[in-house]
């Protein structure tokens, strides 16, 4: 009997405190819930608040597009705007933006050399109202637009030698950064390390030696119609700057290398005789006459509508500026004849005709020519290699079996002999030919003085009484029968 009064008693209890047990867990689960609920509900508002202000965000990137657009579109054609401060900021019957708008974290987007202009904008910036559908405010915005025309995107700009010049990769950067050992370090750096740069200030930090060029820099560069250009007809004028402007593609001057006469090297008539025999493309599908020549002329008519009939000599001057050798073209057979079609060859900068007044005939009327050469482009230099050549010739008043295209206007001539050109029409004892072995932009070389050979003065002898030759000066008006039994006028 006492036993089973003892295990009664120890089993009194057992109950409650399952049931209390129970209840801690729902009670511990309903908070659980509530908090998660509670967590949940403030992660949906936050979601939706922020995908509130990424509307918010596209529409003041769309206002400000609009507003870039709006000041654009005028019959001037202005794709560079005229801003006062280079920036410009929303503006509206709203209150301004207290603080400035431009401050803080907002200033790493702009280029520093833009800073003052979009400071003095974002004095008078204003908010704009946004609106639903029912005209209850649900936002505002307020923007500042930069103009970065003219800046260098600092993700893409050096590195790379120059070449077509159609690549900002190309461009010299060892004068924006102040040498060219910092610029050096720089392009290192970006292509081994930091890949890309966001912001100026995020390249700017990486390295203080980067300092002098932050300010002309900028992280994003794009154009969306790169291969396409507004056409610039009269009728289209109107609608340059809106969505209606009339876009062609743009000529791809380049493609002057998918035809043969473009490696056609050392030949001064390849793109004459391209021309003239339609020269078809090495794919077969288009020729030089139809697809390229044809097609820059028109566009270089439509660009520089008052140039006569000069536009033949501006493609060969580009043609030339193109092509990789260095031997001047342009429509006819005698290139060194015209000033269009330069290459990069020494310049006959001047030529003076004088007396010899030094041994090895101190007292006789010997003369002689000096030909000064300039050579101002760089980076190339002239070699050895280049097989350069001054020719010089002095010409009778005329050639009675000159062929019609000289005539007997004393023009040096070439002519092919044994597949090698060589001169003709010149008197073989007044002319010379000098090698011009080296010329470097910058250097002593930039400019030489290549003077007559001293067995190539230029004399007029004549039998005095005595039978001692003598020469007779220029300039006298005399009348003496050289030598040669040439009668002559020194004059």
């Amino acid at each position: 009997m006492n036993s089973k009064l003892l295990k009664k008693k120890a089993n009194d209890g057992v109950a409650l405190i399952i049931v209390l047990g129970l209840l801690s867990v729902l009670t511990m689960l309903t908070v659980a819930f509530a908090i998660s609920m509670r967590v949940e509900r403030l992660a949906a508002r936050n979601y939706a608040d922020g995908v509130r202000a990424q509307h918010l965000v596209r529409v003041a990137m769309e206002r400000a597009m609009d507003e870039i657009q709006t000041q654009m579109s005028d019959p001037h054609c202005q794709y560079y705007p005229d801003w006062p401060n280079h920036a410009i900021g929303s503006t509206a019957s709203g209150a301004l933006v207290d603080p400035p708008l431009f401050m803080g974290e907002a200033m790493n987007l702009v280029p520093g050399v833009l800073h003052g202009g979009a400071a003095a904008v974002s004095a008078s910036t204003s908010w704009q109202n946004i609106t639903d559908f029912s005209g209850e405010t649900v936002g505002r915005v307020a923007f500042i637009v930069a103009d970065c025309s003219g800046l260098i995107d600092m993700n893409f700009m050096g590195g790379a030698n120059r070449h077509w010049s159609t690549n900002i990769n190309e461009v010299d950067i060892s004068g924006l950064f102040g040498s060219a050992a910092v610029a050096d370090d720089f392009l290192y750096f970006r292509t081994n390390l930091f890949m890309r740069y966001e912001t100026a200030a995020e390249f700017k930090a990486m390295n203080t030696a980067y300092a002098q060029a932050a300010p002309y820099v900028v992280a994003f560069s794009y154009d969306r119609n790169k291969d396409e250009y507004p056409d610039y007809t009269t009728a289209n004028l109107a609608l340059v700057g809106t969505p209606q402007v009339v876009l062609k593609p743009k000529f791809h001057i380049n493609d002057i290398t998918n035809y043969p006469c473009y490696y056609d090297l050392g030949n001064y008539a390849s793109y004459r005789d391209a021309y003239a025999s339609y020269q078809p493309s090495f794919d077969g599908t288009k020729n030089f006459r139809d697809h390229y020549w044809d097609k820059l002329i028109r566009l270089l008519q439509d660009g520089l509508p008052n140039e006569g009939d000069r536009y033949d000599d501006i493609m060969y001057n580009l043609l030339n500026y193109l092509d990789p050798d260095r031997v001047p073209q342009c429509g006819e057979n005698w290139p060194w004849r015209h000033t269009e079609g330069n290459e990069a060859v020494p310049l006959i900068n001047e030529v003076v005709f004088q007396k010899v007044e030094s041994p090895p005939w101190p007292h006789e009327n010997h003369y002689a020519f000096h030909i000064e050469l300039w050579f101002p482009y760089a980076p190339v230099v002239v070699s050895a290699a280049d097989r350069f050549e001054l020719h010089v010739g002095v010409f009778g008043p005329t050639f009675a079996d000159a062929p019609p295209e000289i005539g007997t206007n004393n023009v040096l001539e070439y002519t092919m002999v044994d597949d090698d050109l060589e001169w003709t029409w010149a008197s073989n004892e007044w002319s010379f030919v000098m090698n011009i072995e080296t010329m470097a932009f910058n250097t002593a070389s930039e400019i030489i003085v290549i003077s007559s050979p001293t067995n190539k003065y230029i004399s007029f002898p004549y039998v005095m009484t005595n039978g001692e030759t003598a020469y007779a000066p220029l300039g006298d008006g005399v009348i003496i029968t050289n030598e040669y039994g040439n009668t002559v006028v020194m004059s």
